[in-house]
């Protein structure tokens, strides 16, 4: 089992809001930080108060060297071994001075970091001590059923040589005093990553941040590693006659589509520790997840948002000899699928409950085969009820439940709604956004994609706030029990949009700085005249910023106010790729959105390279 083996393709890292105005630190340092959590820093180690150090009595006086047991002493603490070495008591050094030697039976156990009660024996080892200063090696795996969450070990001893003697538990070091000594108050991370197609164990710590990096406003808090992977072999059950083919769908039109496994591991801090008086700082924890996305997506989500593909596929905008441009009725050349809008527009939110809003399919018919083909303006889809209707979203929010149902960690920590939105945040948050898109708003498929493509450096457009926040909501619909909404940001200088949940109180250990003060406020009523009042309280949600908390203090002026665009508690599928139960393609699948006929997209076949103005799919029996 590799340590580290493989780097992830990109890190990003985050920070909170406006934490050196929450926290009252003054000259405390992290030894004092510290005190009081010490279970919940160190499973491993009991209290600290009784943990050896550099400067304390270890037990080898000479008044009480034979009433204390001998000491484990780490050199180093590896995610698939661990080097160290036992300073032995004084009858044990005498033997071992005359040439004799002790046998020690050591025991390696791993604990989830949030509950160091639940044990798991990794590994046995018996060694046999010949010299004082002399090292040994323990190696250990971690089975199948403790990956995927955070954890730190236990190690014990047991003399089974000369006499037989008692297990006991060893203590280690909490921390590293200087930067230069090993770090021993580590965490290993033992997880799958699907992208790489091995279990892989990840050494990380100290499980917490220091003083003066939690107070550092530019600081990661949060961070998110990504791995990709194409696969060799498809995703999903494609259909006998494949029309996904590059001739098809050229990419210069339709997108770098492929199906992609993405493997993300998300570090978020935790705050209910912080409500234990002498505890300043939060206590780290982290998440693993395996998603993919499919090519056929990535062209229906292009297929459906970009008005130039809809007019180049209905023939009304000519494409060239080279299929690098095409030119509209009017002689006005455009050379890419985002030259003009997008069915998703930020000018048309649709005002209120999402069930009362036009389909996007519906919506993208009447571009591209009805009345609505002067102007994208006249194409109006609300970003949420796009984003969640995407078979991908509903897969990505079922495997955040998923793991997160099986991380014992996690199960520890209370408001749980609070931590899910949390972890999305620092998912979407984290990732690279450019506000150079113009009018052109992106699907979630277009965006993900985007961030594969930004993994090397390119210049691949990431996202704008109505991107993010709408891919903030379609995981959230399908994960959060609660509503989830889009926010207008409106000011003399400030035109922007935001993601929000509603009706979810925040836990009360928050410090200062993750506070929402909005949150106690109304909203200002919006056209519909929806208020407050209507949902509960609202959580606004950042999702172009990196801030891995969810309601914090807003930093926008006096004058600024918030509306509600649009809000949704339940969206159904509403794409029109056949999928199976577990919401992937299959050509076998079912069509869930709700229209007879659909247009089974994997049947579909008058794209722009074969173009076609009339809705041959209406004789398709799906």
């Amino acid at each position: 089992m590799p340590d580290d083996s493989s780097e992830p393709d990109k890190v990003y890292s985050s920070a909170p809001l406006s934490r050196r105005t929450a926290l009252a630190l003054g000259g405390t340092g992290l030894t004092a930080a510290l005190a009081g959590c010490s279970e919940m820093l160190s499973p491993s180690s009991g209290s600290r108060d009784q943990n050896p150090s550099a400067d304390e009595d270890n037990g080898n006086s000479e008044s009480d060297e034979d009433e204390q047991p001998d000491l484990f002493v780490p050199v180093e603490i590896g995610g698939s071994e661990t080097e160290f070495g036992i300073r032995v008591r004084t009858e044990y050094a005498n033997l071992i001075a005359d040439g004799g030697s002790v046998e020690y039976l050591v025991r390696v156990y791993s604990a989830p970091l949030f509950d160091s009660t639940d044990r798991t024996l990794l590994t046995e080892q018996t060694i046999t001590k010949t010299a004082s200063d002399e090292t040994h090696t323990v190696q250990y795996e971690f089975p199948d059923d403790c990956l995927n969450y955070a954890q730190q070990l236990t190690f014990t001893l047991e003399v089974t040589s000369p006499d037989d003697g008692e297990e006991w538990e060893v203590a280690i070091p909490e921390r590293r005093r200087e930067r230069s000594e090993p770090n021993l108050d580590v965490v290993l991370l033992p997880f799958y990553n699907e992208a790489r197609g091995e279990t892989m164990v990840s050494v990380r710590g100290p499980p917490y941040p220091s003083q003066s990096e939690y107070s550092d406003e530019f600081e990661p808090l949060a961070r998110t590693e990504v791995w990709f992977n194409e696969p060799d072999e498809s995703l999903y059950n494609r259909p006998e006659y494949d029309y996904v083919t590059e001739d098809r769908y050229p990419k210069h039109w339709y997108g770098d589509w492929k199906d992609l496994q993405i493997t993300m591991v998300v570090r978020y801090p935790v705050y209910e520790v912080m409500e234990d008086d002498d505890q300043n700082v939060p206590l780290y924890d982290w998440a693993t997840f395996n998603f993919d996305i499919t090519d056929i997506e990535m062209i229906e989500g292009r297929r459906w948002n970009s008005f130039v593909v809809q007019q180049i596929e209905r023939g009304r905008y000519e494409l060239s000899s080279d299929g690098q441009t095409a030119t509209t009725p009017s002689g006005t050349v455009r050379d890419s699928h985002n030259s003009e809008g997008s069915l998703i527009t930020a000018a048309e939110f649709y005002h209120g409950d999402i069930s009362d809003t036009p389909t996007p399919f519906s919506e993208y018919y009447r571009s591209r085969y009805g009345d609505a083909t002067t102007s994208s303006d006249n194409i109006n889809a609300n970003p949420i009820k796009v984003a969640a209707g995407r078979p991908v979203m509903k897969r990505w929010a079922t495997e955040i439940e998923d793991s997160l149902a099986n991380n014992p960690n996690f199960q520890e920590h209370d408001a749980h709604g609070y931590y899910k939105a949390t972890i999305v945040k620092a998912i979407i948050g984290s990732s690279p956004y450019s506000f150079s898109v113009g009018s052109y708003m992106q699907t979630p498929e277009e965006v993900i994609s985007n961030w594969y493509q930004n993994q090397n450096g390119s210049d691949a457009l990431g996202g704008n706030c109505v991107d993010a926040s709408a891919l903030f909501c379609g995981i959230g619909v399908h994960l959060l029990d609660t509503t989830v909404g889009l926010l207008q940001v409106t000011g003399d200088n400030v035109a922007h949009v935001q993601a929000c949940l509603f009706g979810r109180e925040l836990p009360s250990y928050l410090p200062d700085a993750a506070h929402n003060r909005n949150a106690t406020n109304s909203i200002t009523s919006s056209s519909t005249d929806y208020e407050d009042r209507d949902y509960g309280k609202f959580m606004p949600v950042e999702c172009n910023y990196a801030g891995a908390t969810i309601g914090y203090v807003q930093r926008f002026d006096p004058d600024v106010y918030l509306s509600i665009s649009s809000f949704a508690s339940n969206i159904q599928i509403n794409s029109h790729i056949p999928v199976n139960d577990d919401y992937l393609p299959d050509a076998d699948g079912k069509i869930l959105a709700d229209r007879e006929p659909p247009q089974n997209a994997f049947r579909f076949n008058s794209t722009i390279t074969n173009p076609s103005e009339k809705p041959y799919f209406e004789r398709q029996n799906a």
